[in-house]
């Protein structure tokens, strides 16, 4: 598996059907379009945990944007739009990784309730992960050689994009 050498795009052995969504070959994604309006954030606003800026690389995060725009571009889609909310969320989420790196969250729940909680709707939602790739080039292209993140990067169901690139004791963390 050429995208792990470098680095590890996805927990196989703990990849596992989630409320709400699936994990087919190393990705999440869930579709709400046919289930009940999204959920209100589950704590109040004044507890959550907003990221400092500082703690994230931004020029890394554009540039992984600008990266999977031009793979959808190959394919005929349209450009991913940089979102604040899932900004936010892939903050949260690539700051969790570092803890458990898994599509479920640290306390157990789904990673897609990393949304609900900053209040963040959505109809359909994917999320890749990976660490130990240095560069945004190189995580893009081991998001590209793995079927299901790939699957999530070219999905004509998304339309925004956040991105979360985050260092801890030396390794990058990432989160889209």
């Amino acid at each position: 598996m050429d995208q792990i050498k470098n680095g590890k795009c996805c927990d196989w052995s703990m990849l596992q059907k989630i409320s709400g969504g699936y994990c087919p070959e190393g990705n999440c994604s869930v579709d709400k379009s046919a289930q009940e309006p999204a959920e209100q954030p589950t704590k109040p606003v004044a507890e959550i945990v907003k990221p400092q800026d500082s703690e994230f690389n931004a020029a890394y995060e554009a540039e992984v944007v600008r990266l999977v725009n031009e793979e959808r571009a190959k394919y005929g889609l349209a450009a991913l739009i940089q979102d604040d909310g899932a900004q936010n969320v892939a903050h949260v989420r690539a700051k969790e990784i570092v803890q458990s790196f898994s599509h479920t969250r640290p306390d157990g729940s789904s990673c897609f309730t990393a949304a609900s909680d900053l209040g963040v709707t959505y109809r359909s939602a994917g999320e890749n992960i990976a660490y130990g790739y240095a560069t945004p080039a190189q995580v893009v292209n081991g998001w590209m050689n793995s079927e299901g993140h790939r699957k999530n990067i070219l999905s004509a169901s998304y339309t925004k994009i956040g991105v979360g690139s985050y260092s801890a004791n030396g390794v990058m963390y990432w989160s889209q």
